[in-house]
């Protein structure tokens, strides 16, 4: 549809319409701080937010939270359930987690309708245990390529033994260098690293390195004329970005010569890489940017038939905008922020226009040059900075405390009519953790969720340095970095978007069933569908593709779920085809490292070495091997009471499954094979996944009153909460026994003694997460491989088994409340003191919080709060207290 222009009413109703149509969620993640050490916990708040006005949304019923390594191999992945218009959760570090930048981020399913570049990402700094005791020593040389490592003992200074050592780069290439101890030399070739990172595990000290690739020619220039284009025969700023192959922006200076090498201009870095200059282009010159080392650069051609916005700013309450070169007509300019049109003006005799922002949002806008049929000619980002933020006043009712003192803290807002909010609160102990003061909740929400390409330290435009450097700086930004979010050209030329990903209101599980020998899909296969952790159960049929979902449930993490299918004469299909988990691929971003004083890893190394089962870790005596530190990787073997580890030395003798299960305290085998704890039958897990059920009694059958198959498992007649009872079908549940057969034997049968890793039993109170399957207690047995789930389908070929990803289940941070006889006794050092992912704020614009100090003295708390106002506004506030 050819258009002569559009009235400035047609295209603000164009754009409301479309935004009201595909409305767009942001998302921002806070931490309770940024840095950690292996086996701490990272507390978060996900705020979910309107991209047009910021106000707080909960239409999505899931927040996804990923741990990104430098690999950019996810490390964790969490989805957190909405409650009460929060998403808040937690992800346990492994203990033997590998050092380095890790890379957090979060996204919803209705999000992945956009890019990824949407998502909010940020930076945390993890410390594998072992880096509080010992230093891994390195020298690289790009030139020939050689990697020369040692391990050093932080206290002596002296190098380190050591058993083995790997090293793996991200290209995939993995050397096992010889030697003890001392310098040792690994070439490394460029087709070997993709990103430049390696992964060095000595013994069980694992640590990310970032190799420095970036020398000799390894570095960019890119030039960004204002606008888009030279006009010839006006005067035209031009931005620069210079940047290394490691994402960073480098220094870079020189002139900028015409086709006979005449000087025209001198340019120089100003912040962060970027730069601008000034000059006069004229038409059929080509214009070079001569670096100070030689290197030159050409610079975009004079372009005489295009158009130019020019902007000049003479303050914040004034934009003076100038139309240059050839202007298009029945054209007209267009500004718009988050998506929403707050001006528009046809192009009739005048190509100067004024506009005032005072009225604009804080962030990011975007002014528009466009033709009559809506084709973008020319585009100008600038930043409006209306201090839309409710800063908090955080007072405490002191300003100094003692050890294991209650803290009586109280946050206000002053400013605002409209004081109704919440907020997320953390207190940090000064000498353990960092506060991010490179991403923050004003960073994402008016930076970068609305720009193009990486941004780096963002927190710099928003600190305290002097705000004339920070204005000259972020308008380079605005020129060299490009907007993403909304087209609002394709809007007003009628192509609109639609999400590709629906807003996630409940979980599914779906497949195919198809025929065992063709591979052909089958229609009009019934299924059923039984967890025995959760107890749901639910029936469906395939249409005519053979496809089936199981819809409209949800169900916790670590739920596992059976799937049989039965054809209309009662046989059993095997070849059911479930369909694998869909997850965004999000890129690794190097981002800059969070900053970290030797303060912080000797406080650390004191809160490990008051923990229990950290200490052994760093006592100097103790020989760590890689298999020990990982023994407690998966969470029962933390909690659990006894234990059985196979490889260790004092049970090489045991060879069977039942010699190694009687030497575990807290269980019997009775004489039919039965394992229990105080008389009853406990439950028995392989790799976290339920393979038995307590007893040789059955669970029973899905369909009620329904005849038993002729199996070698047995069933019985029951029903399942959620089930239809119309069906006729014989179904026969996963976890029975044979009825001649005991627990030991189902057990050796899936996994043999010789592919067990560990052995570890729960009693009734350390099992309550597993659900009823273990009232009793539970056997966990974890694999040395981790391939239960294979095992188990392999012994019942009728069963699909389903693990997908659930919600994670809520829990709350420790904060220890102590009594007033209670006396320090160094045993209490929290890096995290405090932490509360929403408190909210009263009709008053007030809201109290409490917490206890810890035993480290001499120090200070950080109290940072981050958060959102009903009506859309950021909040933010810290205050410090001291501990003497």
């Amino acid at each position: 549809m050819m258009l002569l222009g559009m009235s400035p009413k047609k295209v603000i109703k164009m754009t409301e319409e479309y935004c009201y149509e595909f409305p767009q969620e942001k998302a921002y993640v806070m931490t309770d701080k940024a840095n950690y050490i292996g086996g701490d916990t990272i507390w978060f708040r996900g705020f979910m937010l309107d991209a047009a006005s910021h106000q707080p949304v909960k239409v999505s019923r899931y927040l996804y939270v990923e741990l990104c390594d430098p690999f950019g191999d996810v490390a964790q992945r969490v989805m957190v359930r909405e409650k009460d218009g929060i998403y808040s959760g937690y992800l346990p570090l492994d203990l033997d987690i590998a050092d380095g930048e890790y890379q957090l981020s979060a996204y919803t399913n209705f999000m992945r309708s956009q890019r990824n570049d949407y998502f909010p990402k940020k930076s945390l700094h993890i410390n594998n245990l072992m880096a509080l005791k010992n230093e891994i020593r390195l020298n690289w040389d790009n030139n020939t390529r050689k990697l020369t490592l040692n391990l050093i003992d932080r206290s002596s200074r002296q190098p380190v033994k050591h058993e083995k050592l790997t090293l793996l780069t991200d290209g995939g290439k993995v050397f096992t260098p010889q030697g003890k101890s001392g310098d040792i030399t690994v070439k490394i070739d460029p087709k070997d690293l993709t990103h430049g990172y390696i992964k060095i595990s000595f013994d069980g000290y694992n640590q990310f390195i970032k190799l420095d690739d970036n020398e000799g020619e390894n570095y960019d220039i890119t030039f960004h004329p204002e606008g888009g284009y030279l006009i010839p025969g006006n005067e035209c700023r031009v931005a620069f970005k210079a940047i290394g192959k490691d994402g960073y922006g480098k220094e870079a200076a020189g002139v900028i010569v015409d086709s006979l090498d005449n000087k025209v201009a001198d340019f120089h870095t100003f912040h962060a890489g970027m730069g601008s200059t000034s000059f006069t282009p004229e038409k059929g010159q080509v214009y070079t940017a001569v670096n100070n080392d030689g290197r030159r650069f050409i610079l975009p051609l004079p372009n005489e038939t295009a158009a130019s916005i020019h902007i000049e700013r003479m303050s914040n309450d004034t934009l003076f905008i100038d139309l240059l070169g050839e202007v298009p007509q029945n054209g007209q300019v267009v500004i718009q922020q988050r998506g929403i049109v707050l001006w528009s003006e046809p192009i009739k005799d005048s190509y100067s226009f004024k506009f005032a922002p005072s009225g604009a949002l804080s962030g990011i806008m975007q002014i528009l040059l466009l033709d009559k049929d809506m084709n973008r000619w020319s585009e100008r980002l600038v930043f409006i900075d209306n201090e839309r933020v409710a800063h908090a006043t955080i007072s405490t009712d002191r300003e100094s405390y003692g050890n294991r003192k209650i803290v009586w803290a109280k946050a206000q807002i002053d400013t605002l009519k409209l004081k109704k909010g919440n907020f997320a609160v953390s207190v940090t102990d000064r000498h353990s953790a960092i506060i991010d003061t490179m991403h923050s909740i004003k960073t994402q929400l008016l930076l970068s969720s609305d720009l193009k390409g990486h941004i780096e330290n963002p927190g710099f435009y928003f600190s305290a340095a002097d705000s004339a450097f920070r204005a000259k700086a972020l308008d380079n930004l605005m020129l060299t970095q490009g907007w993403r979010r909304y087209d609002v050209p394709a809007v007003l030329k009628g192509h609109k978007l639609t999400p590709e990903f629906p807003i996630e209101k409940s979980m599914a599980i779906s497949g195919t069933v198809k025929s065992r020998w063709r591979g052909k899909p089958l229609k009009g296969i019934s299924l059923a569908m039984i967890s025995p952790t959760t107890g749901y159960g639910n029936l469906t049929t395939t249409d005519k593709d053979g496809r089936f979902e199981f819809l409209n449930f949800e169900y916790p993490d670590s739920a596992v779920y059976y799937i049989q299918a039965v054809n209309a004469k009662g046989g059993f299909e095997d070849n059911i085809v479930l369909d694998p988990p869909s997850f965004p691929d999000i890129p690794y971003l190097t981002s800059e490292p969070q900053p970290e004083g030797a303060e912080h890893l000797m406080d650390n190394r004191m809160r490990a070495e008051l923990n229990p089962m950290l200490k052994s870790i760093l006592l100097s005596e103790v020989v760590v091997t890689e298999n020990r530190l990982k023994r407690y990787s998966v969470w029962y073997e933390a909690v659990a009471r006894s234990r059985f580890y196979p490889d260790d030395p004092e049970n090489v003798i045991v060879s069977t499954l039942e010699d190694a299960l009687r030497s575990i305290h807290g269980i019997r085998i009775d004489n039919n094979g039965n394992i229990t704890h105080r008389g009853g039958i406990i439950g028995v897990f392989v790799d976290g996944f339920q393979i038995l059920s307590q007893g040789n009694s059955t669970t029973g059958s899905i369909i009620p009153n329904a005849p038993a198959p002729k199996l070698r498992k047995h069933t019985k007649s029951g029903t399942i909460p959620g089930m239809n009872a119309s069906s006729a079908n014989s179904w026969d549940f996963p976890v029975t026994m044979n009825a001649t057969s005991s627990m030991l034997d189902e057990i050796e049968l899936m996994c043999p003694y010789s592919s067990i890793a560990s052995i570890s039993f729960l009693n009734s109170g350390e099992a309550v997460a597993l659900g009823p399957a273990a009232s009793n207690g539970a056997l966990m047995i974890r694999t040395r491989d981790g391939n239960g789930l294979d095992a188990i389908n392999e012994h019942n070929p009728h069963i699909a088994i389903a693990k997908p990803l659930g919600y994670q289940k809520a829990a709350e941070f420790y904060s220890p409340k102590y009594e007033v006889t209670d006396r320090p006794d160094g045993t209490d050092l929290r890096s995290t003191v405090y932490w509360n992912p929403c408190v909210r704020f009263g009709d008053d614009g007030k809201a109290d919080f409490e917490f206890f100090t810890s035993d480290n003295p001499a120090t200070s708390y950080t109290i940072f709060i981050e958060g959102i106002t009903d009506d859309g506004r950021i909040i933010t506030g810290s205050s410090q207290i001291e501990i003497k």
